[in-house]
């Protein structure tokens, strides 16, 4: 999956979710989907001159959601297309870069064990770097969405949740 598949699917999932709504509060460059006001998930593309903040090549479509803290941490850890939140909160924003965009180089970080380096899987194979295939990186990229909408409505005032945080998406 590349990138502009990335951003298409999480804004897919993204504006199905009740009250969720897409706006350009930063200019045009950067979607963001918001409810009730608060934003749960940022697209945007890194500058071709890269990101100190994440370690994906410049040019790359990205995707920032919430996450409960330990969390993200584990989901950093474990998958070497997720960074840090890019321009947010690194404790609580995590950055998911499509896995055919990652390279061994990339996987690298200081928040990761050392992880081989590996050459590119061949295609329908699960991405030697990444080590998951399109549909399970597109179910992880789901739940991502869900989970950080679901962040966000949990901290809204109850009378401004559109749905019950609690219940919302258990049934998937």
């Amino acid at each position: 999956m590349d990138g502009t598949r990335l951003q298409r699917l999480s804004r897919e999932v993204a504006l199905g979710l009740p009250a969720a709504e897409l706006a350009h509060p930063f200019g045009p460059e950067w979607d963001v989907f918001r409810v009730a006001g608060k934003m749960f998930m940022l697209h945007h593309r890194l500058p071709d001159h890269g990101a100190k903040d994440v370690a994906a090549p410049g040019g790359t479509s990205i995707i920032v959601v919430k996450a409960e803290p330990g969390d993200a941490h584990a989901l950093r850890r474990a998958h070497p297309f997720i960074f840090p939140g890019y321009h947010l909160n690194k404790k609580h924003w995590i950055t998911v870069v499509a896995p055919g965009e990652v390279t061994a180089a990339d996987s690298d970080s200081p928040d990761d064990d050392a992880r081989p380096q590996q050459s590119p899987a061949p295609d329908g194979a699960p991405d030697a770097v990444t080590g998951i295939d399109e549909i399970a990186f597109g179910g992880l990229v789901r739940d991502l969405v869900v989970d950080s909408y679901r962040n966000v409505v949990l901290g809204l005032p109850k009378a401004k949740q559109p749905v019950d945080p609690m219940r919302f998406g258990s049934e998937s």
